[in-house]
């Protein structure tokens, strides 16, 4: 069996295990560089498994459709979320758009930034506004560093006071296309200016792997996977993440 078959059945498996079971925002670390002109569908999701009955088994999943327009990227998502033992139910409707503010090389690091909206689909749940700078740095070859700065606002009915902040980056090994293993690591600290004190905190870390596979006519398969450990007593014990893009 070649690497590459071995990858995508154990991401259909993996796929395959949290559609049949779901929570909150899937994770996902965005690079500034956008490829212009390629046109994706994307589903992306995670699952979390917890000792405690109300977390475990929530999950969220997500399915959008975007496009790469020279040096800006936009994409449209619907979301489901669940959480413990409630019902899959759509949560939300998510614009984003990701703009590379510089060629990719020509300063120390790469700089991007990725604005979302996010309207609720429930009547009385507050919409969301997020910005997010990017950086991207290659240190040493093939190593390449990412990380994601995330400020979140809550908006109309029932919005919560204040800014959110979080945050995820990436360690990525480009050993080969079809298979480059990476550390994840995502949190969640709280509003800025009033952070909740760290065991209330929601802080993940864990082993990803990434590839890429290319199909006839220009097409292409993009995978993820990750096993994200809960560092503090707030986060789930252990969440599984799949990202599949299909680009053409």
């Amino acid at each position: 069996m070649t690497p590459l078959r071995a990858v995508t059945m154990l991401c259909a498996a993996v796929l395959a295990a949290q559609l049949s079971a779901a929570r909150a925002a899937p994770f996902k670390v965005y690079s500034p560089v956008v490829e212009s002109g390629v046109t994706e569908i994307e589903y992306r999701g995670f699952r979390d498994y917890d000792r405690r009955g109300e977390v475990n088994h929530s999950q969220t999943h997500k399915l959008g459709v975007g496009h790469g327009y020279g040096n800006w990227w936009t994409e449209i998502y619907g979301e489901l979320e669940k959480e413990g033992r409630e019902s899959l139910k759509l949560e939300s409707f998510e614009w984003e758009n990701l703009f590379q503010l510089a060629p990719q090389g020509k300063y120390w690091a790469d700089p991007g930034v990725l604005i979302e909206y996010e309207r609720a689909a429930r009547s009385g749940d507050p919409d969301k506004l997020v910005l997010s700078p990017l950086i991207e740095k290659e240190l040493a070859p093939l190593l390449i560093a990412t990380v994601n700065l995330r400020f979140v606002r809550e908006i109309g009915s029932n919005a919560a006071n204040g800014t959110g902040f979080e945050y995820a980056a990436r360690l990525k090994y480009n050993y080969h296309p079809h298979l480059e293993p990476a550390i994840e690591l995502f949190g969640d600290p709280g509003r800025i200016n009033h952070f909740a004190p760290h065991d209330e905190q929601s802080h993940w870390i864990g082993p990803a792997l990434y590839g890429k596979a290319k199909l006839d006519h220009g097409h292409a398969l993009v995978y993820s996977m990750a096993l994200l450990f809960g560092t503090t007593r707030e986060a789930s014990d252990r969440r599984g993440v799949v990202r599949l893009e299909y680009e053409f």
